[in-house]
């Protein structure tokens, strides 16, 4: 949450400045002609700044906190907030420097770079939403075999005697290989798997090598007849 204060206040000192220069530009070019403030500069100028106003709306969503991984996926978002920024104050300069740019021309452009940038940002922000919560699917559905493969990890370090330790080695690399990705449909294979090592660390703790060996023969078997349904499933 800190990062993303730090990141929308850099926004909103950078929307600040480019704000005050416009708005010294705008009134400071006046001064040079006869017909200053008239009602096109009025229009010019209140188009530009609901622009402004309305660019700081679209990058506070894009700034918005979704967790560490939903920010890295909106850098797209912000880059597109930035950009938007820099267009609306080239083109509100441009016409309130140069007085034979109608100022509702202005003020169309840039509400219509606005616009754009909503859309824009809309768009990107839905497509990160998507692509966030595939990869939180994806993450939830490899969690049994990363959990499997750090407890076979840790039950080679508790082997006593190498005989032992070779055998649950055999288990750990079976799992390491096999297919990360679950499913519904795997659930009762998993669950036989969970209690075929539940009795391979039984016999691991007991030091009970004819144990250990049967057991890690029955988990590689589950674990070989998991990834036979996995390719099944694909």
């Amino acid at each position: 949450m800190f990062e993303l204060k730090k990141n929308f206040k850099l926004y909103i000192a950078a929307w600040a400045i480019l704000l005050v220069l416009f708005n010294i530009v705008s009134f400071a070019s006046q001064s040079a002609y006869e017909d200053n403030f008239s009602g096109g500069f009025w229009v010019g100028y209140l188009g530009a700044t609901v622009a402004f106003i309305g660019q700081l709306v679209a990058a506070y969503f894009a700034f918005k906190d979704d967790g560490k991984d939903k920010r890295f996926l909106n850098i797209p978002i912000i880059t597109t907030s930035y950009s938007g920024l820099v267009a609306t104050t080239i083109i509100s300069l441009i016409v309130m420097v140069i007085p034979k740019v109608p100022g509702w021309v202005g003020a169309i452009v840039c509400l219509s770079i606005l616009a754009f940038n909503a859309v824009t940002v809309i768009k990107a922000f839905a497509v990160s939403s998507i692509a966030y919560e595939k990869e939180k699917s994806v993450k939830v559905k490899t969690v049994f075999i990363k959990f499997l493969i750090a407890d076979a990890e840790t039950l080679v370090a508790k082997a006593k005697s190498e005989e032992i330790k070779k055998e649950v080695q055999k288990v750990y690399e079976a799992i390491r290989f096999s297919d990360p990705m679950s499913d519904d449909a795997l659930m009762s294979i998993e669950n036989e798997i969970t209690k075929k090592f539940n009795s391979l660390s039984e016999a691991v703790e007991n030091n009970d090598y004819d144990a250990v060996k049967s057991a890690a023969e029955d988990v590689i078997i589950n674990v070989n007849n998991r990834n036979n349904k996995c390719k099944a499933l694909k």
